[in-house]
This record gives structure tokens, sequence and C-alpha cells, in this order.
């Protein structure tokens, strides 16, 4: 005859068996919160990346802007200046042309031909 009485181990088994299931579904459910701060923590990463790609675009954007209202006002004011020196010395715009393509010249800085400046 056994010494173990099995009906009274029988509460203890079901017993134990439920606190098994309780701590794999705890454990499980720690996985899963893990795996979601892991994944939160890579969106964040992801975020950041594309916040800094657009902050780039936006200063090319600002920049390409900036050169092209600069390329404006020194084309005007080229402009200006060779409108004002056909008035008041009374000269075409090719005669304007070569004589700043001369004064450059003389300056050493390079050398330089009426076309260009024309089309400066």
């Amino acid at each position: 005859m056994s010494l173990i009485n099995f009906n009274e181990n029988i509460p203890f088994m079901v017993t134990s068996s439920f606190f098994i299931e309780k701590i794999s579904a705890l454990i499980g459910i720690a996985i899963i919160m893990y795996t979601v701060a892991q994944a939160q923590s890579i969106l964040d990463k992801i975020n950041n990346i594309e916040q800094n790609v657009n902050d780039l675009y936006e200063e090319k954007r600002r920049r390409e802007e900036a050169n092209r209202v600069n390329h404006h006002f020194v084309s005007t004011v080229q402009s200006e200046i060779a409108q004002g020196i056909m008035n008041e010395k009374n000269l075409t715009l090719n005669e304007v042309c070569n004589r700043i393509a001369i004064e450059i010249s003389d300056y050493g800085i390079r050398k330089i031909c009426t076309p260009t400046v024309k089309n400066f």
C-alpha cells in the first residue's frame, strides 16, 4: 500500500498548474511589452531621421530661394549701372559692355570680352 494519498495531492497539482499558467501568461505579456517598447524606440528613431531629412530639404529650398533673390538683385543692379552709363555717356549697349570689359581687364582680374559682359 502506498504512503502517499493521491487524493490529498490533487489540489496542490491543480494549484501549481494554475500558477504555472499565470506565470507563463505574465512572462508572455512582459515579452510583448518589451517588444512594443523596442518597436516604439525604432519608430522614434525613424521619425527623428525623417525630421532631419525634411529640415535639410527646407534649408536647401531656403538657400535656393536666397540665391534666386540675390541673382535677381545683382542682375538688376548691373542693368541699372549699365543703363546709367549708357544714358550719361550717350553710348550703346555694345559700347558700354566693351568699356566694362576693358576696365575689368585693366584691374588684372582676368581676360574678359564684350560678349561676356553683355551676357552677364
